[in-house]
């Protein structure tokens, strides 16, 4: 055989193994980040009783690459505080009325708007942020509260994948107006994630198809997945934060939490470890002390937060 022949076997090999890998990178891809039927909305039919008892007000903003996004607001009077509520991965809205996120915030006096993040529930967009697109989601939504009120005193709130938006939000540059941002079980890296979930649902850890899958992204949604670093992010950060995280979280690495607490030198974060709480239920295994660690840091942030009223 002709070395000239031996060089096209191996061209069209390189081709070959060349295509099986973007195949298999946007496989995964999709498989993560595309708009999945678990991210939909739920059935009317299965509204809790905040929904029934309090009318919300559609609201729709148009991203920074016009993907149009929705949100729900519970108006509570002339209230000047505000919490921007963000649910956690394949979730919508609803994950913060369902985990009494909201009613807590209601019947504290605030107004409560909550989100659907890019490709979830209502909201347009053909593949989730995971987070890293969402930090200028973040931004959009701020800038709508201070258009209704000029007053607005806002406090972040995220669950995980919100959490980890709130977070990356930093550095874009939050209005002085936002107090501050409470989160549950942030992730520390959009990359590192994804490998944990690919583990999660596959039980494998292959770096090449996360890389691959992450090329795909970059072409599809406009952002690599290493792009995805919130310890850089808070690096930038000047305004207080508080993490809870629980320390049986089985699906984001308790180390998170602490590389995002070392990231930054400023004093103004805190994080908060839950012995025995698994992934987003340090609510139930706190209980009331939960809701007394959030209602002094709002305290903290500015805010007024009277007794515990019925909502």
């Amino acid at each position: 055989m002709k070395r000239s022949d031996y060089g096209k076997i191996l061209a069209a090999a390189a081709g070959t193994l060349a295509a099986a890998a973007a195949a298999a990178g946007t496989y995964v891809f999709r498989q993560v980040a595309g708009r999945h039927s678990s991210f939909a909305a739920p059935q009317e039919s299965s509204r809790s009783a905040f929904e029934e008892q309090h009318q919300h007000q559609l609201i729709e903003v148009s991203a920074f690459d016009a993907v149009m996004l929705d949100g729900y607001w519970y108006q509570n009077g002339d209230s000047h505080q505000w919490l921007l509520g963000l649910h956690d991965y394949r979730r919508s809205h609803r994950q913060l009325i369902e985990n009494g996120t909201a009613q807590r915030f209601y019947g504290w006096g605030c107004q409560v708007l909550l989100v659907d993040m890019r490709a979830n529930g209502t909201s347009g967009g053909d593949y989730s942020g995971l987070g890293w697109l969402d930090r200028r989601d973040v931004l959009s939504w701020v800038h709508w509260i201070k258009r209704q009120d000029p007053e607005a005193s806002v406090i972040l709130f995220g669950e995980t994948m919100g959490g980890a938006a709130a977070l990356a939000a930093v550095a874009e540059g939050l209005p002085e107006y936002v107090r501050g941002i409470v989160v549950n079980s942030p992730y520390a890296n959009v990359y590192e994630q994804v490998d944990r979930k690919l583990y999660e649902e596959w039980g494998i850890h292959f770096p090449p198809l996360i890389k691959a899958a992450s090329g795909v992204s970059k072409v599809a949604a406009g952002y690599a997945y290493g792009e995805g670093d919130m310890v850089r992010a808070l690096q930038k950060v000047n305004l207080p934060v508080l993490i809870f995280q629980g320390e049986a979280d089985e699906q984001v690495s308790m180390q998170d939490a602490f590389r995002l607490l070392q990231a930054n030198q400023t004093g103004c974060m805190e994080v908060r470890l839950i012995p025995g709480a698994g992934h987003e239920n340090g609510r139930q295994v706190l209980g009331e002390e939960y809701w007394e660690l959030v209602a002094e840091f709002a305290r903290r942030c500015g805010w007024t937060i009277p007794g515990r009223r019925q909502v």
